[in-house]
């Protein structure tokens, strides 16, 4: 008759494994009617053909969830074990472990059973475990197990899930009732004198979409985007937008000092204060010193940090014919309490009067830096750090002072195929055209250009920038025409990698900076004359002298580069000279070679620009 019914039986459903927050309930019905088909169509069939069938009914997701499981000698084909099995791993109420670890340790294994790890399966799995566990309490906790195996590492981590998620449950459930009743009242208040009214469609729908989450702002459960801290700054870190109870920035828990303080709810002087209202005194690393006050001795904490003295209000009543000052000054802790302050006093401490801001705290009395220091109680102590080399700029004078003017004069190549071109001259902002016309004073005077009359071929644009933080004027011409007429040439100037890594063991540098670079470099007079023309705004022209930054031109300083190419420990790049050195000694003497050097070709340095002897 059984066998007659078992072809009437439909066939019990797949087990469906998504939404992992219901499996338990799930795994409940689907067992139940497992249960039913397998007493009602295969009663007379043996143990093992029904756990077959139970695995062949489950779906694929189950199968592989039935390759991971390590069984025992005649395990294997028995239905409670096999049952009891997939319980554990599904059902909460007796393993207490969550069923996300569950199944990302199902998916390891399965991983690993495809890699063909065999017997290192176990072991790898472990170890992916501790490396990917993002807590740091149970990392540290595997860590410290001895002999830790990967059922160790998997139950750890499931009890510690769990227990997270039953702490979570608890706290949500006394924040709920908080929030409720503190919404009953508001919604009370808000609708006082006027008639009430249900709740809309509208509002209806929009509280089912706007889900309440536990928010680590503010720490109540509210919907998203209605924060009640929101807008609120916190007295901690002085950011926006949470409390400072649930603040997750570092803070110090012994701090005493006092720092000025802006406030907008007072009209007087504003005075950060530390952990004042401290019951208990922190007292290691600290320094106190003890002073008699009418006769009985009163210890005081010494606080470098802080700007004014406090004194409790409990010490102040002992005292006698002191007399109260009223005050507008206000206290903030560093934890953003306002500090009671009732007033401020004058003490006689030594030969000093010391002011004191009397504080209902209990904190013991503080002296500030300002009355230590008048005390006696601290002293500042001045580093100097003596140096064996000479100052530079006063040993050697000529290389510091002036322009200077390289012997070799450089000569320009043109391309005769190229049209030369006359540019017109460029407006000048009227604030700039005294300052201008005493710059271009001061060039001729350094014979940089000078006035020429002749006519030419090629005239160029002037250019005035003034430089931001001097204020001073940078003359230079526009050679955007001259450039294309210029025969390069070809010189391989040295790029900061190969600088730097020819710096490899330098613990001592120095850098020195060409007095105007570009005007130390001199051109024929030939050359000056016809082609670096400059068009002045008061009318005419000037014959340029020196270079003044070609941009084609750049590679002419290799002039310059080959006047240190036989010193150690000289870098170049365009008019800027870095000098460096294992030890002292070594750089000292290498600087002084340099600087020798300078003097011998007329090449000049800027004193304001350069660096002497930085430790790397």
């Amino acid at each position: 008759m059984k066998e007659r019914m078992d072809g009437h039986f439909k066939q019990p459903p797949e087990m469906d494994f998504s939404h992992e927050d219901n499996l338990s309930e799930k795994w409940k019905r689907w067992k139940q009617t497992m249960n039913l088909y397998l007493e009602v169509a295969m009663g007379e069939k043996t143990e093992k053909e029904q756990c077959r069938a139970v695995l062949y009914v489950i779906g694929l997701e189950g199968r592989e969830i039935y390759n991971t499981f390590n069984f025992g000698e005649n395990e294997a084909d028995k239905l409670e074990v096999l049952l009891k099995k997939i319980r554990g791993l599904l059902h909460p109420e007796e393993k207490c472990y969550s069923n996300q670890t569950s199944f990302q340790h199902t998916h390891l294994k399965l991983i690993a059973k495809n890699c063909e790890f065999e017997h290192l399966k176990d072991g790898l799995i472990r170890d992916r475990i501790v490396c990917g566990t993002n807590s740091s309490r149970v990392k540290e906790r595997l860590l410290r197990e001895d002999g830790l195996t990967l059922d160790k590492a998997v139950g750890i981590c499931r009890a510690d899930e769990e227990s997270r998620k039953q702490m979570k449950t608890l706290n949500e459930e006394e924040q709920v009732h908080a929030l409720r009743r503190k919404t009953q009242n508001q919604r009370t208040n808000r609708n006082e004198g006027y008639a009430k009214k249900g709740p809309s469609r509208r509002d209806h729908e929009k509280r089912e979409s706007n889900s309440s989450f536990s928010c680590g702002k503010c720490g109540t459960t509210h919907e998203r985007r209605n924060c009640p801290a929101y807008g609120k700054k916190c007295h901690k870190c002085k950011k926006a937008n949470h409390y400072q109870k649930f603040c997750k920035s570092k803070f110090s828990k012994s701090v005493h000092g006092l720092d000025e303080y802006s406030s907008c709810e007072s009209d007087g002087e504003n005075y950060f204060v530390g952990a004042v209202n401290r019951k208990t005194e922190i007292k290691e690393n600290a320094c106190f010193s003890s002073f008699k006050l009418q006769g009985k001795t009163v210890q005081f904490k010494i606080d470098t940090g802080a700007q004014v003295n406090i004194l409790p209000l409990s010490i102040y009543k002992k005292l006698s014919n002191v007399k109260l000052s009223k005050t507008s000054t206000s206290l903030t802790s560093y934890s953003g309490d306002k500090l009671k302050v009732v007033g401020k006093c004058s003490l006689h401490l030594k030969d000093k009067n010391c002011e004191f801001f009397v504080t209902d705290t209990n904190q013991s009395p503080l002296l500030g830096f300002k009355a230590s220091h008048e005390l006696g109680l601290i002293h500042a102590i001045i580093m100097t750090v003596q140096t064996d080399v000479d100052d530079p700029v006063k040993s050697f004078p000529k290389v510091f002072t002036g322009l200077g003017c390289l012997e070799k004069s450089y000569h320009i190549k043109i391309d005769s195929s190229v049209n030369p071109v006359i540019n017109p001259p460029r407006k000048i902002p009227a604030a700039l055209r005294e300052k201008l016309k005493g710059t271009l004073k001061e060039m001729e005077d350094k014979e940089v250009i000078r006035k020429v009359d002749e006519p030419t071929d090629w005239v160029n644009s002037l250019v005035v920038v003034e430089k931001p933080k001097t204020g001073k004027l940078r003359i230079c011409l526009d050679p955007r025409n001259l450039n294309k007429a210029i025969k390069r040439e070809h010189f391989a100037l040295p790029t900061i990698e190969d600088i730097t890594t020819r710096l490899t063991g330098a613990k001592y540098l120095s850098k020195l900076d060409c007095n105007n670079g570009y005007w130390q470099l001199r051109m024929d007079k030939e050359r000056a004359n016809s082609l670096l023309r400059l068009t002045l705004h008061s009318g005419g022209t000037a014959s340029c002298e020196c270079l003044l930054e070609l941009n084609r031109l750049k590679k002419s300083f290799k002039n310059e580069c080959q006047l240190f190419e036989n010193l150690k420990g000289v870098e170049t790049d365009i008019d800027d000279i870095l000098v460096w050195g294992t030890t002292r000694k070594e750089h000292d003497d290498r600087l002084r070679s340099v600087l020798n050097r300078c003097q011998e070709v007329g090449l000049t340095l800027n004193a304001e620009n350069a660096s002497f002897e930085s430790k790397r």
